[in-house]
């Protein structure tokens, strides 16, 4: 059987940091291979890696989700399906690379619901006719036997003849140009052919192990807030200009947005307290500024609370704050006097400051 590079993926979590995948389920053993880098990893727009990156761009009014595939930052696939349909993608050594499938769309919430399976290396390719077997490559030190037990051969439609095989003890029933996954194994049979005109086979391919993961992705808004103040240390006499900047990164706006501004009280505000931002569509920024007046001295906090809504009608709060430092104005006050008002050429005098 021709050996296969394996394919090595990153497959990222929602928020939950990971140092590795362990390869093997076998109790007290893991062959750890396989990096998965922690932090906040996934956002609505796709599961990213160093390679990778699949984006749900469309969720159309019937339902159906358009889900483009990346390399590098360049497209490689893209295809609209259905729930309980699935997309395979391949890289160019013929291993794949993902297995999605859409569980649940809601069109009216703005979310799909996918369930990925990152294919981690191909174990086995070959063809099989009925009582033939083969072994897979190994997986975690051991090899397991593939065998096609029976081929419904369809003469006039060969891609819906029907093979049933069994890969170690796992039993598969699949039609030409099916796949399914159990346990360690993800088999798909590529096609069913009359081998010279006489022999019905069937092309095999299988991957293993499987990481299988179940990700919500929301089309919602994503509202960045920043806060900057032109100084916080003042004395009474000075003023302060807050730079309030809101932006959405999200794939849908952001309803109903409001300001609510406190400041110290030796502090004062030019203006509303409160403000009605409106809507903020996204890719869209806004910015405002205000003034504040320091009145005595003393040490305060200048808090801004962003609340707004997303496309389901949940309330969202962000809140930033600067501390404002007033002081007292520091006057140098400088007096002087000479001895003599005349000073003669050679002579000596006084200066007092």
């Amino acid at each position: 059987m021709k050996q296969l590079r394996p394919l090595l993926l990153v497959l990222l979590s929602v928020t939950i940091a990971f140092t590795v995948i362990p390869l093997s389920t076998s109790e007290g053993e893991s062959k750890s291979e396989i990096k998965v880098f922690g932090g906040k990893l996934w956002t609505f727009e796709g599961i990213k890696s160093d390679s990778y990156e699949i984006v749900v761009k469309q969720i159309s009014e019937e339902g159906k989700v358009l889900i483009e595939v990346y390399e590098e930052g360049s497209l490689i696939r893209a295809k609209t399906i259905a729930p309980e349909e699935k997309l395979l993608v391949y890289d160019v050594f013929d291993n794949l690379i993902f297995d999605i499938r859409v569980l649940e769309v809601n069109k009216d919430a703005g979310w799909v619901e996918l369930e990925v399976y990152a294919g981690v290396f191909q174990v086995y390719k070959g063809a099989l006719g009925e009582g033939e077997s083969d072994l897979t490559e190994e997986i975690a030190g051991k090899k397991y036997k593939v065998s096609v037990k029976r081929i419904g051969y369809d003469p006039r439609n060969p891609e819906l003849s029907e093979v049933l095989l069994y890969v170690g003890d796992e039993e598969f029933i699949l039609q030409s140009g099916e796949s399914e996954q159990k346990g360690l194994f993800l088999v798909e049979v590529i096609s069913v052919f009359l081998e010279n005109q006489k022999e019905p086979k069937a092309t095999i391919r299988i991957y293993s192990p499987q990481i299988r993961e179940i990700k919500k992705t929301t089309l919602s808004p994503d509202l960045k807030f920043e806060l900057d103040l032109s100084r916080n240390k003042v004395t009474p006499e000075d003023k302060i200009i807050a730079e309030i900047t809101l932006r959405n990164e999200g794939r849908d706006k952001a309803r109903d947005i409001e300001l609510e501004i406190s400041h110290p009280r030796n502090v004062l505000l030019k203006g509303e307290a409160e403000q009605e931002m409106g809507n903020l569509m996204p890719g869209a920024e806004k910015k405002i500024e205000v003034t504040l007046l320091p009145k005595a001295i003393g040490i305060g906090d200048f808090k801004v609370k962003v609340k707004y809504y997303d496309g389901k009608g949940l309330l969202r709060t962000l809140e930033r704050s600067e501390k404002i430092i007033v002081v007292r104005e520091a006057k140098l006050k400088v007096e002087s006097s000479v001895d003599r008002q005349i000073v003669q050429r050679g002579s000596e005098f006084t200066l007092t400051v």
